[in-house]
């Protein structure tokens, strides 16, 4: 299953038997999308329009919450998302304000399940805002994390400062504020919150001598 298109043809095939199937009870619906061939096809049991699931993205982790949108809407009053993926937790808690009053995160193992209330996470509304941006910081689908710099290390600095990156994600491009915020960001996570600049920061490390080139944070 390592390989894509395995994954793919495998989706493919299980999209287009579910498609076929008549056998459902009346007051269930089956929706799903984004595992035909055309991956913006989608499908409900319930023959009811469902147009606004259509996405391009190939990432399931984005297209669950749409899903999960659509759930609301049909008055569900409880959702509960079956997967194991750090990704998708932090995407549920950064909307969890536009999705259902009740949601939940089914983890674990077939032995050892595990439900995670999402709605009952307690966290200050300027560490929710800027949950994604710290979490892309810390090492996601698309991006590593500093060198010996963990997610607790992140995690710390950032329920101490977290609206340094309270400019990032807001648009396609990165503004002059972004930029500074998440350089102060990283100048803090270095333990060097009193620096102006990662240069700085780079410059006190490196004539210390107490840690290799690698482990030295980014230029700016």
């Amino acid at each position: 299953m390592s390989h894509t298109s395995n994954k793919s043809e495998l989706a493919a095939f299980i999209s287009n038997e579910l498609n076929n199937c008549s056998e459902l009870p009346s007051d269930c619906e089956l929706v799903f999308g984004g595992g035909f061939s055309d991956i913006r096809m989608v499908w409900s049991s319930a023959s009811r329009d469902i147009s606004h699931l259509i996405s391009t993205t190939e990432e399931a982790d984005t297209s669950i919450f749409l899903h999960a949108k659509d759930a609301l809407a049909c008055v569900y009053q409880r959702v509960v998302i079956s997967c194991r993926d750090t990704d998708v937790l932090v995407l549920a808690l950064g909307h969890i304000s536009e999705l259902s009053p009740e949601i939940w995160i089914h983890s674990g193992t077939s032995k050892d399940p595990k439900y995670i209330p999402v709605h009952s996470i307690n966290l200050a509304p300027s560490v929710i805002d800027n949950l994604m941006a710290f979490h892309a910081g810390t090492g996601c689908d698309t991006t590593s994390h500093f060198l010996r710099k963990g997610t607790r290390t992140h995690w710390k600095v950032f329920l101490e400062e977290p609206d340094l990156l309270q400019a990032i994600g807001g648009s396609a491009e990165c503004s002059e504020d972004a930029r500074k915020g998440a350089e102060k960001f990283v100048c803090h996570l270095f333990g060097y919150g009193n620096c102006g600049s990662v240069n700085e920061v780079r410059l006190k490390m490196f004539v210390k001598g107490k840690s290799s080139i690698e482990a030295l944070p980014p230029t700016e």
